[in-house]
């Protein structure tokens, strides 16, 4: 029985389950991540934490 409304049930088993992230079907279907980009983001979040670090003190 579907009900909808803030106070329904969920409907949480009614749906199959999805495979999850690290099942071996989603392999194929994964995000290649270089490491070119992975170094960028490294260096972003470190540029960002010393500019927090040097703003920060007087």
């Amino acid at each position: 029985m579907h009900r909808t409304g803030v106070m329904a049930p969920p409907d949480l088993y009614d749906l199959p389950p999805q495979p999850g992230l690290m099942a071996r079907g989603n392999l194929a279907e994964a995000h290649y991540v270089s490491a070119r980009t992975f170094f960028w983001v490294i260096a972003l979040v470190l540029g960002l934490v010393e500019l927090c670090v040097q703003a920060s003190t007087p």
